[in-house]
């Protein structure tokens, strides 16, 4: 989406452009041009977590975000990623209802408190930087420990159902309002 199509878009949903502007710019990827190429997790770059939905493969920032943009999108996705510790492939399909298939059967997810910076989540990068660098899919909790060892970050690891429920809780009320 170019940047004046961001324009048009508030102005048809009656948003001042400066607070239209400061939203989509915090959580939103930008190629070189301006133009929106990811948002809120789901991106056309190349990112470790490929996302197939309807035909069309995508990426999402962190493990998380391909379990809860299937809640969003209301359609089902296959998710590939590689266990950062092992490189062992994890496979899953995700619907807007649950999680239908896990490979390997005992693959978790890290999710991290993100590290509080002085501006806030200011940025995409900023995001990327202190939550979704540490939110992976793991072959096993023994690869996630051996990954997070000496990184200073203390990982809760979950299921990956728990992690989609987790998603899906997070998102309860904006999926009312859809």
């Amino acid at each position: 989406m170019s940047p004046q199509r961001v324009e048009e878009v508030a102005s048809t949903l009656h948003v001042p452009l400066a607070a239209a502007t400061s939203f989509v710019s915090k959580v939103s990827e930008r190629d070189a041009e301006g133009n929106i190429v990811g948002i809120v997790g789901l991106s056309q770059k190349s990112h470790p977590h490929r996302f197939e939905v309807n035909g069309h493969t995508l990426s999402t920032w962190c493990a998380w975000d391909s379990l809860f943009l299937p809640i969003v999108l209301n359609q089902t996705a296959r998710v590939q990623s590689s266990c950062p510790a092992t490189k062992v492939t994890i496979r899953l399909t995700v619907t807007p209802e649950k999680v239908k298939e896990v490979e390997p059967p005992g693959a978790v997810m890290s999710l991290v408190v993100p590290e509080v910076t002085k501006s806030g989540r200011e940025s995409v990068e900023e995001v990327w930087m202190t939550f979704c660098h540490f939110v992976h899919f793991f072959s096993s909790p023994e690869a996630a420990s051996k990954w997070f060892s000496g990184k200073n970050r203390e990982p809760i690891l979950l299921s990956v159902e728990e992690g989609y429920r987790l998603g899906r809780m997070a998102f309860e009320e904006l999926l009312r309002d859809v």
